[in-house]
């Protein structure tokens, strides 16, 4: 071969199509001794049509029921401090999780619109808080199970509040475990989005002077278990952001989940959730661990309520039905100590 045919770059030229041809891996590869400051903040609104009724399985006519709707608000703040001490495998494997302020308020409102159009609200205001506040738990990988014990440092509480804690809030199941360019997508697991909701697992929430009602507890745990739809993560490149250089990762889904329990009074209630999220992850390349991530979704919520209620004709079952949509957003900061 002469060399009129042999191609000859630049400088210049080498440096460009290195550039064009990068990939990028992110991954989880935070040094041992790193504290990671997490602040999380979720608000979610709903609000329904008019509630539908019908009793024995017969709609009743909209001029003839009641003219109820329903409002919902949730809203959580959790701040968590992991004190990473040992790493392997592209995880933590010793760590301790001091939970800092944890707070989960909303309220639900029955808005009861009389013949003449006006409006009567019945207000139930909640301010919900975790027994978690201001205690530590150490998290210990155990390879052989392949899932991590938990122990609470220092004063504690009922061990049995340990058992549906979630020790990855680095959102591991997010990473592709390979080199991407940008442009690349790839599948997640529903059940990856369940921490949007519960981001560091169930917290036991409690709110003073009220026993924990069992049928919500029972369903919040099916909300996870049944999580089901599609996920779809896209690498979206490289961003500087308060001089640090982070890959993005954008998110889009559309999931499915449900639950149903019944009260000791015979009380059957269900809820039907459809969820639409889009967001966006920053990972820190440098140091090996999430940075922040927002998402904004659509709720749709069908919320039914069955019981058996006298009637001047007998015992008959009386169902109420509430559509509920609106959406939710949810947000982490992450900071590093270290």
């Amino acid at each position: 071969m002469s060399m009129a045919h042999v191609p000859i770059l630049t400088l210049g030229t080498a440096v460009a199509v290195l550039f064009l041809v990068r990939a990028d891996e992110p991954r989880y590869s935070v040094a041992d001794g790193t504290e990671l400051v997490r602040n999380y903040k979720s608000s979610t609104k709903l609000d329904s049509g008019p509630c539908v009724l019908s009793v024995n399985g017969k709609p009743i006519p909209t001029e003839e029921a009641p003219d109820l709707r329903l409002s919902v608000i949730d809203e959580q703040t959790l701040e968590l401090t992991d004190a990473i001490e040992t790493v392997a495998a592209g995880r933590p494997t010793k760590f301790v999780r001091s939970f800092g302020d944890l707070e989960n308020d909303g309220s639900e409102t029955l808005h009861i619109v009389g013949p003449d159009g006006k409006v009567v609200d019945k207000a139930s205001e909640r301010e919900r808080r975790s027994p978690f506040a201001d205690k530590a738990v150490r998290f210990t990988w155990d390879p052989k199970e392949e899932s991590y014990a938990q122990a609470w440092v220092g004063e504690g509480a009922d061990d049995k509040l340990l058992e549906k804690l979630t020790a990855d809030v680095d959102w591991l199941g997010l990473l592709p475990g390979k080199a991407v360019e940008k442009g690349d997508s790839w599948k997640l697991e529903p059940k990856l989005f369940v921490n949007l909701r519960m981001p560091a697992g169930d917290l036991h929430w409690e709110e003073e002077g009220k026993e924990p009602d069992p049928v919500a507890e029972s369903i919040n745990a099916q909300y996870s278990e049944n999580m089901a739809g599609e996920g779809k993560a896209t690498w979206e490149g490289r961003r500087e952001v308060d001089g640090k250089e982070l890959g993005v990762i954008s998110i889009a889904a559309e999931l499915t989940t449900h639950g149903e329990g019944a009260t000791a009074s015979g009380e059957e209630r269900a809820m039907e959730i459809d969820l639409e999220y889009e967001g966006e992850v920053l990972w820190d390349l440098a140091a090996g661990h999430i940075a922040a991530f927002t998402f904004d979704g659509k709720v749709r919520a069908l919320m039914s309520i069955e019981r058996k209620a006298p009637l001047p004709t007998g015992e008959g079952l009386v169902r109420q039905e509430f559509d509920l949509r609106g959406t939710s957003k949810h947000e982490l900061k992450v900071a590093s100590a270290k």
